[in-house]
């Protein structure tokens, strides 16, 4: 049977703002992530990776299940999973950290009502946003809401700066190792049906 999901919005998604006065890591002196930026002392960038593609892993009932992974570390590990769910007029792009690499959420939900799944919302930044103590609430153990369309069209409540240009995701490793930045973006056909994501800078750098 078809199932018809709707998603009701509690907020948009964050495009965060960083302050400009807290380092990160909490009144440390090192020098503040600064997302988007390429010229950092200490950070390794990466921009050999172009798109990750999504391959179908599962179909139950009319919901079809697709996987785009990334190594951000350059380890043959899978350390980000993108995941999207697809049915007749709804698609819906969540993101999911692993192998002990932390993503944050803004503290938003998403709700399927006829399933009573709620989903969080992820944080995404803007160019230029620094990555400090502001960003909180790092998570390994659920997915987050990236973006959805439905019926054929964008969704005025998805995050349309991933769709029409390039957001940053922080991350962090659990153990504190390392944290840094991935740029991010729709890879869509005729606007509207999401094919990959674009990688445009994976920003990595050893805190301990």
């Amino acid at each position: 049977m078809k199932k018809t999901l709707l998603l009701l919005l509690s907020a948009a998604l964050i495009t965060a703002c960083g302050s400009d006065t807290v380092p990160f890591g909490g009144g440390q002196s090192e020098e503040l992530l600064v997302v988007g930026q390429t010229d950092q002392p200490g950070v390794t960038y990466n921009d050999d990776i172009t798109s990750i593609s999504f391959t179908q892993t599962n179909q139950v009932g009319d919901s079809t299940y697709f996987e785009a992974d990334l190594d951000i570390d350059d380890n043959s590990s899978v350390d980000l999973r993108f995941t999207l769910i697809k049915w007749s007029d709804l698609q819906v792009l969540l993101l999911r950290g692993r192998n002990g690499v932390e993503i944050p959420f803004s503290g938003n939900e998403f709700e399927i009502l006829e399933n009573e799944a709620v989903i969080p919302g992820l944080s995404l930044l803007q160019e230029g946003t620094q990555i400090n103590s502001l960003v909180t609430n790092y998570s390994t153990t659920e997915d987050g809401f990236v973006t959805y369309t439905r019926a054929n069209s964008v969704s005025s409540s998805s995050n349309m700066a991933i769709w029409n240009n390039t957001v940053y995701l922080p991350y962090q490793a659990v153990s504190g190792a390392f944290t840094g930045w991935v740029g991010i973006n729709i890879i869509s056909n005729a606007g509207v049906q999401i094919d990959g994501i674009g990688i445009d800078v994976i920003a990595y750098k050893v805190t301990n």
